[in-house]
Order: C-alpha cells, then structure tokens, then sequence
C-alpha cells in the first residue's frame, strides 16, 4: 500500500519487506537445532531474526545505490538511553543522523520529539495516506498496561514481548498481555498460538529445564554450572521434545487452514530445512519429517532425495542391536561412520583422523551414566 501511493503521490521512498534466511529463522533454530526458548540470559534470536536481516538490507542498497536513507518510527522519549543514542549519532544543521553501523547510510526520524499523546493526536487526527485504518491500532493499543515498545535496531533495545510489537512466540515475558487482550476482544482464532507460546515459556523454568533439554551441548559435551553447585548446564531440546513441537505446529497449521485462517506458522522452506538438520545432525532414522508432515496436513511436500549412505530402519535397528550386544553408543557409530561418508572419494584424507578423534572425545555414555561417574569421582577426592 506504501509503494503503490508513493508511485502515485510521486514520493521517492520503497517499503521492503525483508526476512531472515531460513538457517536463521525461529522455528529452524527452536526444532532443527534444538535452541531453546530465548529468556533474558539467553536472547538468540534478536540478531538472527531482526537485525541480521536489516542490517543485510542496508548493506545491499548502500552498495547498490551508494547511500541509503531509513526513516525510523523512533522517539527520545522512549528512554533515557534511547534520547542519549540519538543525541550521538544526530548530524548537527540535518535533519539526517548517521548510522550506527555503515557510513553511507543514514537514518532520518520524523517523530524524535513526539511524546505518546502526539502521536495518537496526529493519528487520529490525520488519514492514513496509504489508506490504512489508524482507528485499528488504536483498537490494538487499547491495553494501557503494556508500555512502549521501541523498534529493536540492536541489542540493547528491551524485549517487545509485552507489548505490540514483540513476536508471539517471546518468552522474554511470562504473560503476553498484548495476545491476551486480543484473543478476549474477539480474536479467538489466536488461543491455539498462545497456547503453545505458553508451552514454550514452561521449558525456560530452571526447575524444568532436565525434562526438555539434553545434557549435552550441540558439540556433544557437558558442562558443569559455574556457580559450585555441580548441576549439569543443560544443552538443546531433546530430540523427542523437538518431535513434539513440530508435530503440534503442524496440527495448528492444520486447524488454521480447515478454518480459512490466513496465517502461516511454519513454512515449507523451514520444514526442509529442518529435515536436512535432523537427517544430519539428530541421527533422524526414520526421516520422520515426511511422514509427520503427510500424516497431518495429509499431502507432500517436494521432498529431496539424499539416500546415499543414509541406512533404512531395519538395517539401523540391526546396528542398534550389535551395539548394545557390544556395549558400545549407537551414535557413536552412526557419527562414525557419517564422518567416513564425508570425506569418501576425497584424494586427500589427512583430516578425517582429526575428525575422528574429536567425534570420539564427545560424551557417548548416557546421561545417568555420566552422573553416576561424576559421583564416584567425587567420592575419591
């Protein structure tokens, strides 16, 4: 709508949508990777979500044209913080600040000196000029509880989670009181993605963590908590848990499109992508994603064909049963011989033994196994 009224008023500006790549969207890194739900501790996905993605932007329109303009809804009086930012960066005698990160572009902020009240006034005093409706943002702002929220342009801005303007799957806050005002104002639609933003919040309970997450990091190590209590510091979502969330997006997709909800949770390019993380990463056996995908939305996806080397389930559970008749880690042996796969038909093989060698310093012993050990050594102090 912006684009098309700027062509027609004769304005030089453009409204881009931009997005994250898909190895670094939401769902790829909560359920391929097993990342778990951001907290204020662990907040991973600012960068890869939002800023990553406009500072590319940027960066390719100033190496295209030169220089770039990025006009920004920002106010001083959203914080002291934010006042003293833009103080730094402002160009004295412009109406142009510099920005932050590249030289040749340039932030221009129309509304720096409007408090709160101003811009509902100019809001509802003014059309839209893109025939938008301003009467609904007030409709979507009516919860006087949720403060301001400020656009996030790095990683000092406070989490939006609470109000308008944050995500609805953030767990930075323990109520979205914003999704709740919407859902008791008629947008009952929206109880299924509260519901599972509740879920997600429920695994960043420290008391919690042992049920949803590995003790293992992603590396295939444990690490010990700093702080002398001697707790495991627990890694990625369980494998098992992972599952569980996708199989409950996918339902709500489901629910959504026999309803004619327009609303997309995951999409393909996502549900691709985390295939290729779990068939690589997770040792995923059964490639499950395809059949957990046909089985809900009851159709198929393109899905790539990489069967080289990959073995079937009957010749995985033959592997399975010679490894526990032996005593020795399943996935030890699969991550084995993925690494052989790796550097097959190379000329050069040198690095396989250094790979080798970090594959085997993993921790391979089950978690009570590990824990059992960690007692004894303890005791022989």
């Amino acid at each position: 709508m912006i684009n098309s009224k700027a062509k027609e008023q004769g304005i030089p500006i453009t409204a881009t949508h931009i997005f994250p790549k898909v190895e670094d969207t939401f769902w790829v890194n909560l359920i391929g990777k097993g990342y778990p739900a951001p907290t204020r501790m662990f907040r991973w996905c600012t960068e890869r979500l939002k800023i990553k993605p406009a500072d590319e932007f940027i960066f390719n329109t100033v190496s295209k044209y030169g220089e770039a303009i990025v006009v920004l809804g920002v106010r001083k009086e959203e914080s002291t913080s934010r006042e003293q930012s833009m103080n730094t960066y402002k160009i004295q005698g412009s109406l142009l600040s510099k920005h932050s990160k590249f030289s040749q572009a340039y932030v221009y902020t129309p509304i720096e000196e409007f408090t709160v009240d101003d811009v509902w006034s100019y809001l509802l005093q003014k059309k839209s000029p893109w025939g938008a409706n301003n009467r609904e943002l007030l409709t979507m702002y009516s919860d006087k509880n949720s403060g301001e929220c400020p656009l996030v342009v790095d990683n000092t801005s406070p989490s939006c989670g609470g109000s308008r303007f944050g995500c609805w799957t953030c767990t930075l806050v323990k109520k979205d009181k914003s999704m709740d005002n919407l859902i008791s104002s008629g947008e009952k639609w929206m109880q299924p993605l509260s519901d599972f933003r509740v879920k997600l919040y429920e695994t960043t309970d420290p008391e919690k963590k042992y049920k949803f997450r590995d003790f293992k990091s992603r590396r295939g190590f444990v690490r010990l908590k700093n702080d002398g209590s001697g707790k495991i510091a627990r890694g990625p979502y369980k494998f098992s848990y992972c599952k569980e969330l996708l199989l409950e997006l996918l339902k709500i997709q489901m629910k959504f499109n026999e309803q004619g909800i327009d609303f997309q949770v995951i999409n393909e390019n996502e549900i691709h992508e985390i295939r290729k993380i779990w068939r690589n990463e997770r040792n995923d056996w059964e490639d499950s994603i395809p059949k957990m995908y046909e089985s809900v939305l009851g159709k198929s996806l393109n899905w790539v064909q990489d069967d080289f080397g990959e073995f079937s389930v009957s010749e995985r559970e033959l592997l399975k049963r010679i490894c526990e008749k032996n005593n020795v880690s399943t996935d030890l042996i699969l991550e084995l011989l993925d690494v052989e796969k790796q550097f097959q038909g190379m000329t050069r093989r040198a690095n396989i033994y250094a790979k080798l060698g970090s594959t085997l310093k993993k921790e391979w012993r089950s978690e009570e196994e590990f824990l059992d050990s960690l007692k004894k050594k303890n005791e022989n102090k």
